[in-house]
C-alpha cells in the first residue's frame, strides 16, 4: 500500500471512530428528555383535592383551638365573677347598707369589670359564631350587673344577677364539647336581695 492510500486509510478509520463515539454519547444521553411534558388532569384533581382537605382541616382545627381558648377563660371568669358578687350581695343582705360593706360592693364590681375584659380579649375572628354569641352575651349580663352595683342599686340586683346567671348557663352549655373544665363555673348562684329590704 502506498503511502498516500494508508494516510487516507487512517483518516477514515478515524473520522468512524469519532462518529461512534458522538452516537454513544448521545445515546448516553437520551435518558434524560424521555417523558411527556404534559400534566394527568387526574393528578391534578388530586392535588387540589388533597390540598382543600388539608386547608379544611386546618381552618377547623384553627376554629376548635379559638373556641376551647375563650371556654376556658369565660367560664373561669364567671367563677370568679360569681364568687366575688356572691360575697358582696351576702354582705348587703346582711347589712342592708351598702356603707357598711367595707368595700365589697368595689371588689364586686372590680371582679366583675375584669371579667368582662379578659371574656373580650379571648375572642378572635376564628372564634365561631355560637361560641362568640354566648361569651358576648356573658360579658354583656356581666358588664349589666357591675353598672347595678356601681350605682349602689338595689331593686335591679335581682334582675342583674338574673340576667348574668342566664348568660352563665347558656355559656357552659355551649362551651361543654370544647372544655373539659365548663363546670368550674357551673357551681353555686347568686343569692337575691331580699324583697323589702331596701339597702342604704
Amino acid at each position: 500500500m502506498s503511502t498516500a492510500a494508508h494516510r487516507r486509510t487512517t483518516a477514515r478509520l478515524a473520522a468512524v471512530s469519532v462518529l461512534a463515539m458522538v452516537t454513544v454519547a448521545v445515546v448516553g444521553c437520551s435518558d434524560a428528555v424521555t417523558g411527556s411534558a404534559r400534566v394527568d388532569p387526574s393528578d391534578v384533581g388530586a392535588y387540589r383535592a388533597a390540598e382543600s382537605s388539608s386547608a379544611a382541616a386546618s381552618a377547623e382545627k384553627e376554629r376548635t383551638d379559638a373556641d376551647y381558648a375563650v371556654c376556658s377563660t369565660s367560664t373561669t371568669a364567671a367563677g370568679q365573677m360569681l364568687s366575688a358578687y356572691n360575697v358582696f350581695v351576702t354582705a348587703l343582705n346582711a347589712t342592708q347598707n351598702y356603707g357598711a360593706l367595707q368595700g365589697k360592693d368595689l371588689v364586686a364590681v372590680a371582679a366583675l369589670d375584669r371579667g368582662v375584659a379578659e371574656i373580650r380579649r379571648a375572642l378572635s375572628p376564628a372564634t365561631s359564631d355560637a361560641v362568640r354569641a354566648a361569651a358576648t352575651t356573658l360579658a354583656d349580663r356581666s358588664g349589666a350587673l357591675a353598672g347595678v352595683v356601681r350605682a349602689k342599686g338595689r331593686g335591679e340586683l335581682n334582675a342583674a344577677s338574673g340576667g348574668f346567671l342566664q348568660a352563665r348557663d347558656g355559656l357552659l352549655g355551649t362551651c361543654r364539647p370544647f372544655s373539659a373544665g365548663a363546670a368550674a363555673g357551673s357551681s353555686g348562684s347568686a343569692t337575691p336581695t331580699p324583697s323589702g329590704a331596701a339597702p342604704r
